[in-house]
Formats: C-alpha cells, sequence, structure tokens
C-alpha cells in the first residue's frame, strides 16, 4: 500500500499528485499509481507499487490517495497535464538519444554516447532513452 505520509516526506516542498498509470513492469497488462510532480517531466513511482487490473480501478485509488491534498481534482488534473506537456517538451532529446544507442549498438561501440551523456538532465535522458528500447 502507498503511505502517503512517507511520499509527502520525499517530495517535501513540492507540488504533486497520484495518478493511474500504465503497469511499469514489461508485458504487465495491469495498472498502478504514479506521481505527477508540479514542474517536473512525466511522473515517478512510489516507494510501493500497487497493481490494478483496470485503469479505472487505478483512477479511483488515486483519487482517494489525492484526498490526502487540500487542492482540488481540478488542480491534480493541471498538475497531470503540465507533467505531460513537460515529457513532451524533452521527447526530441530522448529520441535523439535513442537513435544514438542504437547506431552505438549497431557498430559495436557505446564511446560516442559518452559525450552526450555527462548533465544529469541528460542522464536521465539517456536513461529513459534505454527504458523505451526496452
Amino acid at each position: 500500500m502507498i503511505d502517503t505520509i512517507a511520499e509527502q516526506a520525499r517530495f517535501n516542498g513540492r507540488i504533486f499528485c497520484y495518478v493511474a498509470i500504465h503497469s511499469p513492469i514489461n508485458r504487465d497488462d495491469r495498472f498502478a499509481i504514479g506521481i505527477a510532480v508540479l514542474g517536473e517531466p512525466g511522473y515517478s513511482f512510489p516507494l510501493a507499487l500497487e497493481l490494478f487490473p483496470t485503469y479505472n480501478e487505478a483512477s479511483i485509488r488515486a483519487e482517494e490517495l489525492n484526498g490526502v491534498f487540500p487542492y482540488s481534482a481540478d488542480a491534480c488534473v493541471a498538475i497531470v497535464a503540465d507533467t505531460m506537456i513537460r515529457q513532451r517538451q524533452r521527447r526530441p532529446t530522448i529520441d535523439r538519444l535513442a537513435n544514438l544507442l542504437l547506431e552505438a549498438t549497431k557498430d559495436g561501440t557505446l564511446d560516442r554516447l559518452a559525450g552526450d551523456v555527462t548533465h544529469p538532465e541528460t542522464i536521465n535522458d539517456f536513461c529513459d532513452a534505454v527504458q523505451m528500447l526496452r
């Protein structure tokens, strides 16, 4: 079960809400709860993963968890929209890194990636690109 107090401590000072997502487990047709943080791209995973057989069940659970916050359901929708827009803005970098990874894999060398993967944000993009390829 997701511990809302632990998650609030983890994201201390940041505005976030819970959102229903597709399960992060590969080849899994279930749904889970993600954490959308205002001003950050995409979503994070909670410390404890809860899985549901349908999106509706995950969505109902996310709404229950969001009940601990002093803001409305509309505010949660705005937070999720913000994170989705920011994720979309990162996509060209992720796609570029995914292409570099594919090329480097084809010719047997990943050395050319070393120059691109030097800053924390780029490292996150690189990790996202690797995840997309799995």
